[in-house]
């Protein structure tokens, strides 16, 4: 942990590399086992070994099969060491062993290992039967085969009846396929090796994150996008440019058709869109009085108002006022910017 380094170490420096620990050679002779003279009953056992103890009931019944059990001790290797055999093989008939190995030392070199197994006797009568393992000793260089001493046993029932070898049947040949009857997880080759470079480590791997770091990047910005198109007071204020817009072309053409009163009402209106979004009131409410309140008297949203009421209460109309009523509602909305409060 950098934290206990620096208070155990005193902020020594340290620098890790990576360092490879090779031993002197050393010319080593490595036999392999000889042919001659290997028993048949060799599974592989070297090393040097002993038949301990081993057990097995007095009194048995042909075809009953009854338990044995042994134990091997001494020094080697005890994996390749198979159960003994029983002797005489062919009046018996011997089914495969579990083993418990008990290890003398941390290699597992020495030890003790304990057979247990079952057994059906073949003939009756009284018998004699012993245990035969082998092993190759490598002290002497040759095989050795242990035979126990025998023990007398009683069999009772009648001999068994030799077991007749089951009939060969020839293997089916392999019928021909038709072109396209593979099956789909068929693979007639091996695919491509696989790539075990880690992705850190790959050529593309800066492109991956780069093009990952884009991609967040523009997540970013669609989402304030997308936010900032859906900001109610954006929103407000598009609808209100919007229909003071169209009141202020209304107006216009209304003008153009000499219809002054109509300019007025549809001009009064543009200017209120822009008051009510600025002062948060409905449009339609603001009149002279509240225009008068918060603006100067030579403002020239006041002037215009003014203008609209005089019209709107007199029935003296001059058209050729029209160009200067235009131009002062054209000055009015231009000074109503949100400084306008």
């Amino acid at each position: 942990d950098p934290f206990f380094d620096s208070i155990f170490q005193m902020n020594a420096p340290m620098i890790e590399k990576d360092v490879t620990l090779k031993s002197d050679d050393e010319l080593i002779e490595i036999r392999p086992l000889p042919a001659d003279g290997r028993p048949d009953d060799f599974t592989g056992a070297v090393g040097d070994f002993q038949l301990d103890a081993w057990n097995a009931p007095g009194q048995w019944q042909t075809g009953e099969p009854q338990q044995v059990r042994a134990r091997i001790t001494g020094s080697g290797n005890f994996t390749l060491l198979d159960a003994p055999g029983l002797v005489p093989a062919d009046s018996w008939k011997q089914y495969p062993a579990k083993n418990e190995f008990t290890p003398r030392d941390n290699a597992s070199f020495s030890g003790a290992k304990t057979f247990t197994f079952s057994a059906v006797p073949r003939k009756g009568g009284s018998q004699e039967l012993s245990l035969a393992f082998s092993f190759f000793d490598p002290a002497i260089g040759a095989y050795k085969t242990l035979i126990s001493p025998p023990k007398s046993i009683e069999v009772s029932g009648q001999d068994m009846k030799e077991e007749a070898p089951a009939p060969v049947t020839p293997a089916p040949g392999t019928p021909e396929k038709k072109p396209g009857t593979e099956l789909v997880g068929q693979r007639p080759s091996p695919g491509p090796a696989g790539n075990l470079t880690p992705l850190v480590s790959r050529p593309a791997f800066p492109s991956l994150l780069a093009t990952g770091g884009g991609l967040c990047l523009l997540g970013g910005i669609l989402a304030l996008a997308r936010r900032r198109r859906e900001n109610p007071q954006r929103i407000a204020r598009a609808a209100m440019e919007k229909a003071a817009r169209e009141a202020r072309q209304l107006a216009s053409q209304h003008a153009a058709a000499g219809d002054i009163p109509a300019f007025f009402a549809a001009a009064r209106l543009a200017i209120q869109h822009r008051l009510g979004h600025q002062w948060d009131q409905p449009p339609q409410a603001i009149t002279l009085a509240d225009v008068a309140s918060r603006l100067p008297a030579d403002h020239p949203v006041t002037r215009f108002f003014q203008e609209a009421d005089r019209h709107l209460y007199t029935s003296t109309t001059r058209p050729d006022e029209l160009p200067r009523w235009r131009a002062l509602l054209d000055e009015a909305l231009a000074s109503l910017t949100p400084s306008a409060r």
